[in-house]
C-alpha cells in the first residue's frame, strides 16, 4: 500500500475553490470546527458518515455542503482535492486506501490547527490516561501567572477558530489523542513542548497492537522542537524509557529527582533549584492519587512554560474536576453518587477504585477496545461489594468475575443505564460509593463517554428524591 500524502501548505488560502471530503463527522465537534473554517476559506465541501442522519443530534443548517451519510461513497475519496480524516477512522478504512491510491492529499483538524497556529509555544500532552485534567491543569497554571493561553484539542474543543485570536507570545495548551499524534508525525509536524503522562494499552483495536499504540504515543516525542522539552513520568520505565525519541532536553517528573513529585500526600515542584510545596491531597477537590501525579506533571510543565510556584499553587488550589473524572452528581443519606464516565480503559477503572474507601458499587462495561481487563477484574473483584454490566462485554465480564470468586448475588447484568441504577439506589447503604466508572469504550450504547455520563447523572437524580427501601447488609 502507498504511503499517504498530507497537505503541507501553510497558508489558509491554499483551499479556496478545492474541492474537499471530510470524513466523519465527529463526536467532539472538531470536523465541525473544520468544516466552518474551510467553508470560509472558499472551500467546497462534502461531508460523509456512516452514521445514518438520525444518529446525530443536530446539524448546522447554514453550513454550505453536500452531506453523505449512512454510506460513504468512492467518488468522493478518488475525485477530492483533500481528504480531512477524522481521528477515529481506522488506517486500514477501505475508502481511505482508495484515496491514498490515488494519491489526493490528507488532512485532518490537528494538522490544519499546527500548520497554521501563529505561536509556536504548543505544548502537547498524551498518555492513556488523565490527559484532559493535566491539559486543563497547565492552562490554569498558565493563565494565573498572566500569560495568554488557549486550550484545545482532544479535550474537546477545536481551536481553529481561535486562530485569529492566537499571537506569537502566546501559549497553546493541546491534548492529542494517538489518532492524531499518528497522523501528526506522518505530515511531519511538531510541537515545542511535550508531555507523556503515563501507557497503558488502549486503543488496539485501532492501532493493531501495543506495540504500534505504545510507538504512535512515542512519536509525539520525536516531533519536539529542539529548543523546547520534553516532561515524562519518571517512575514508569515504560515511559522514562522513551526519553531518547525527544529531540528536545528531557525532564522527569513523579520522581524525587525530577522537576515534580509526590511525597507523603503533597505534590512538591522544583523551581530555580529550590523546592515548593504545590498543594496537599487534602487541599484539592481532585480524588485519588491519580492526580496529585496529574498536578505533578502539569506543574512540571507549567514551569518550563514560564510560570511560577505561586500561580501553580493558586491555580491548582482553586482547580474544579472536570466533568464526567470522578465527578460527584449525587450525594443523600450518606451515599455518594461519582460519575467517571471518561473511563474507558482498565487501568482508569482501577484507579478509581482505589480512590476511595469503604464498599463501592461498580457499574462495569462497554464496548471491547481488545484490551485484556485481567488486573481490572481482580481488582473490582476485590473491592467491589456490588457490580452493575452493563455493554456489549458485560458477559465476558460476567464469567470472569466469576471465575475469580465474585459473589453470583452480588453481581446483576443490565441493558439499560436507567435500570442499573435503579437497581444501586435500591442496594446503597450510607456509607457506600457508587461508582460509575465503566471502563470501555462506549460506543455501543452511546454516541460517546460525555453522552453516557450525562445520562448517568440524569438517572442518578430521577433516583435521589425518591428511593426504595434498604436491602439489609
Amino acid at each position: 500500500m502507498k504511503k499517504p500524502v498530507y497537505v503541507t501548505s501553510p497558508n489558509a488560502s491554499f483551499y479556496k475553490n478545492l474541492k474537499i471530503t471530510i470524513m466523519g463527522w465527529g463526536r467532539f465537534g472538531g470536523n465541525a470546527a473544520a468544516a466552518r473554517f474551510l467553508a470560509g476559506q472558499g472551500a467546497r465541501i462534502t461531508v460523509t458518515d456512516k452514521k445514518p442522519l438520525e444518529a446525530f443530534s443536530a446539524l448546522p443548517e447554514d453550513l454550505p455542503c453536500e452531506w453523505v451519510l449512512g454510506r460513504h461513497r468512492e467518488e468522493d475519496f478518488i475525485n477530492a482535492d483533500v481528504v480531512l480524516v477524522n481521528p477515529a477512522v481506522t488506517p486500514n478504512s477501505p475508502f481511505l486506501r482508495k484515496a491514498i491510491e490515488a494519491g489526493i492529499p490528507l488532512d485532518t483538524e490537528i494538522n490544519l490547527f499546527l500548520r497554521l497556529c501563529p505561536t509556536r509555544r504548543i505544548v502537547a500532552v498524551t498518555g492513556s490516561n488523565g490527559k484532559s485534567t493535566t491539559t486543563s491543569l497547565l492552562s490554569a497554571m498558565l493563565i494565573e501567572k498572566g500569560l495568554r493561553v488557549h486550550c484545545g484539542g482532544n479535550v474537546g474543543r477545536s481551536l481553529l477558530g481561535s486562530l485569529n485570536q492566537i499571537q506569537e507570545d502566546h501559549v497553546v495548551a493541546l491534548e492529542l489523542s494517538s489518532f492524531q499524534i499518528q497522523r501528526m508525525t506522518e505530515a511531519g509536524l511538531g510541537v515545542w513542548g511535550a508531555v507523556l503522562l503515563n501507557l497503558e494499552p488502549n486503543h488496539l483495536d485501532w492501532h493493531g497492537s501495543w506495540e504500534a499504540y505504545r510507538e504512535a504515543k512515542a512519536g509525539l516525542l520525536k516531533t519536539v522542537d529542539p529548543q523546547g522539552w520534553t516532561v515524562l513520568h519518571g517512575g514508569r520505565p515504560s515511559v522514562a524509557q522513551l526519553g531518547g525519541c525527544s529531540r528536545g532536553p528531557v525532564y522527569h517528573f513523579a520522581v524525587k529527582t525530577g522537576l515534580s513529585w509526590v511525597d507523603r500526600g503533597s505534590v512538591w515542584c522544583r523551581f530555580d533549584e529550590r523546592e515548593h510545596e504545590i498543594c496537599g491531597a487534602g487541599e484539592i477537590l481532585l480524588r485519588g492519587p491519580h492526580n496529585l501525579e496529574n498536578v505533578a506533571a502539569a506543574a512540571a510543565a507549567a514551569g518550563l512554560a514560564g510560570a511560577d510556584p505561586d500561580s501553580v499553587r493558586r491555580a491548582t488550589l482553586a482547580f474544579l474536576p472536570l466533568p464526567h473524572r470522578l465527578e460527584v452528581c449525587g450525594e443523600k443519606e450518606g451515599i455518594l453518587w461519582i460519575n467517571d464516565s471518561v473511563s474507558t480503559t482498565p487501568e482508569s477503572t482501577i484507579m478509581a477504585l482505589r480512590s476511595f474507601p469503604g464498599r463501592i458499587h461498580l457499574f462495569l462495561g462497554g464496548k471491547d477496545k481488545g484490551l485484556c481487563p485481567k488486573e481490572l477484574i481482580r481488582e473490582a473483584a476485590k473491592r467491589s461489594h456490588r457490580i452493575y454490566l452493563l455493554g456489549a462485554v458485560a458477559r465476558i465480564l460476567e464469567e470472569a468475575l466469576l471465575q475469580e470468586g465474585f459473589d453470583p448475588g452480588r453481581l446483576g447484568m443490565y441493558v439499560a443505564l436507567e435500570e442499573s441504577v435503579a437497581s444501586a439506589a435500591q442496594f446503597a447503604c450510607p456509607g457506600d460509593v457508587v461508582l460509575f466508572s465503566p471502563g470501555f469504550s462506549s460506543y455501543d450504547m452511546f454516541l460517546n463517554f460525555e453522552e453516557r455520563g450525562d445520562r448517568f447523572k440524569r438517572a442518578v437524580l430521577s433516583h435521589l428524591g425518591h428511593r426504595s427501601a434498604k436491602s439489609s447488609r
